[in-house]
């Protein structure tokens, strides 16, 4: 049993690259895990968010 995908037309009308709208958020971040860095750049430790609900119990 395969999976089928309907590719509509026209989908891919203007794009150089059947994936240039999956590539394009990788190439507009300076680095392509910028998103995800600047998540621990804003906590003051990694672990902040997973610590401070035990920090709270005590």
């Amino acid at each position: 049993m395969g999976i089928i995908f309907e590719i509509k037309e026209g989908a891919f009308d203007g794009l150089t690259s059947p994936f240039e709208e999956l590539t394009r958020p990788i190439e507009i971040a300076e680095n392509p895990f910028e998103e995800l860095t600047s998540l621990f750049e804003i906590l003051e430790s990694p672990f902040e968010e997973l610590t401070r609900p035990l920090c709270r119990l005590e």
